[in-house]
């Protein structure tokens, strides 16, 4: 697990894979329950909440590159499709868009609106229903998107298409309906065979899915404010930025005395504070202290040598 994966040209890195076979596994992810650094809940050990939690913009951007994913797939298969589309259909102040993507001509001359949606079958209200029955959480998810979608998308003359996926990589029966035919569309501009054509489709959007998953899940620790990846030795940097003063009472004895010496000192501090954590996922710490006058710490002026050599 230590060399990561590569699908297709889509790469986990190793803390990802790490991080997401411990959360599959059931394990813990973290070693010990945090305060969310984004919100004020209690961030569990097995990860469950880095996963539905809405601040800090993981989730959001696990959206996101899902459907630019798709949207990828549907240009490639030449369906012209646009993004965002729908925004402020009714007279309320409710500025949500029912199209993620919109592909003209999909149904008797309509549009379909895809709405994607990721759901998390771990959710108290799904978790009895999910362990019974597969597919269960995304069903109800494509019900949900119904209710609130059809009204304003046949206003428009559009047909509702959703596309959800359970947070393991299960996806609803619109939505594999919905691949199915891109697939084959895709298959004919290419002149590959269908189901080599899904399965790549399946792998690539599997691999986003589940990467975004990792980075919410090791995202959440705020031990970094920046992660370089592959930085030394297949491990990425985290970056820690801070501004301290020399003329702070816990650093001006040393100031006084030495150049630098504020930086050194917060320095030493971030590390013995965040070492162990990176440990925990796979980073090196990097603290990159500035001294309000100019200074930088010697961790720091390290860092941009690397970056920049001469």
């Amino acid at each position: 697990m230590a060399e990561g994966t590569a699908i297709s040209g889509l790469d986990l890195l190793p803390n990802e894979v790490q991080a997401l076979v411990k959360w599959w596994l059931g394990l813990p992810v973290f070693t010990d329950a945090d305060a969310c650094p984004h919100c004020s809940q209690t961030l569990d050990i097995h990860g469950h909440h880095a996963l539905i939690c809405h601040a800090g913009g993981d989730v959001v951007t696990r959206h996101n590159r899902l459907c630019d994913s798709f949207a990828d797939f549907c240009r490639k298969a030449c369906l012209a499709p646009e993004l965002e589309k729908g925004c402020g259909l009714t007279s309320t102040k409710d500025r949500t868009c029912p199209a993620d993507v919109l592909v003209p001509n999909w149904s008797l001359s309509r549009s379909a609106a895809f709405d994607l949606k990721v759901i998390n079958l771990l959710n108290s209200n799904f978790l009895l229903g999910a362990s019974m029955t597969s597919g269960y959480t995304a069903e109800l998810g494509e019900k949900d998107k119904h209710s609130k979608n059809d009204i304003p998308c046949t206003e428009r003359g559009w047909v509702c298409v959703p596309l959800v996926v359970e947070v393991f990589g299960g996806w609803g029966n619109e939505a594999q309906e919905a691949l199915s035919r891109v697939a084959k569309k895709l298959a004919i501009r290419t002149s590959r065979f269908w189901p080599e054509v899904l399965a790549s489709m399946y792998c690539h959007l599997g691999i986003t899915l589940m990467r975004q998953n990792a980075r919410a899940l090791l995202g959440k620790r705020s031990t970094t404010d920046i992660l370089v990846p592959h930085w030394c030795m297949g491990k990425s940097a985290a970056l820690d930025l801070s501004v301290t003063s020399p003329l702070n009472p816990i650093t001006l004895p040393e100031a006084g005395v030495t150049a630098g010496a504020a930086a050194k000192v917060t320095e030493e501090r971030k590390l013995k504070a965040n070492v162990a954590k990176c440990a925990d996922l796979g980073w090196v710490c990097v603290p990159v202290v500035a001294e309000s006058y100019g200074a930088w710490g010697l961790k720091a002026m390290d860092f941009f040598s690397k970056l920049h050599p001469a």
